[in-house]
């Protein structure tokens, strides 16, 4: 518990500049400890969540003009690609075909980690904080280039699990069509771990 100079904590007086023996600690020796403890999961925030499984490697990208959609659900820890339209329970949709074109964001939150891993907690709190969107047309995605690698991004899926994603490769790759047109598409490669709240 923290406590500004001479506070009441825990029903008795506490001088923050001396531990239980008496000795004097300097203000590098406090901000060492108040360093080490942010750093460090609580038992409490530990107990609040269950890991569903750690650092899967989940790789999403669209082989012009091979397929449509690429897609990945955080809940089941997979990725795929496909002909069709994108499944109704994943969190991150890359379309390139039909109507809709773009990198689709369809988890409840979504956004970026200040830190390289970040526990089930922060990343709840990353997530909610949002950041990370839908960005419809390949143009603007290219441009924006939103996923970027040593990224951390978090998700917060529809089911309310919490899903850390380390960018590990983020690249684009140019292709040319049957005319002068060129298309550039991203390949997405995540270490993903994922946790459930417990109830």
């Amino acid at each position: 518990m923290n406590c500004s100079g001479e506070a009441q904590c825990g029903g008795r007086d506490v001088d923050r500049r001396t531990g239980a023996g008496g000795r004097e600690h300097s203000p590098q020796d406090t901000r060492t400890k108040e360093s080490h403890a942010s750093a460090t999961s609580s038992p409490a925030a530990e107990a609040a969540f269950t890991e569903i499984y750690r650092d899967r490697r989940l790789t999403v990208g669209l082989p012009f003009p091979s397929e449509c959609n690429s897609s990945v659900d955080f809940d089941e820890g997979r990725a795929f690609m496909s002909d069709t339209v994108s499944p109704d329970d994943s969190e991150l949709d890359l379309r390139a075909c039909y109507i809709e074109h773009g990198q689709y964001v369809k988890a409840r939150s979504a956004g970026f980690s200040d830190v390289p891993r970040p526990d089930a907690e922060e990343c709840l709190g990353y997530a909610r904080s949002g950041g990370l969107q839908t960005i419809q047309d390949w143009d603007e995605v290219y441009k924006a280039k939103p996923i970027k690698d040593g990224m951390t991004l978090c998700f917060e899926t529809e089911a309310g699990n919490i899903a850390r994603a380390e960018v590990t490769e983020a690249k684009w790759k140019r292709y040319s069509g049957g005319t002068s047109d060129v298309y550039h598409r991203p390949f997405y490669t995540f270490k993903t771990t994922a946790w459930a709240p417990t109830e």
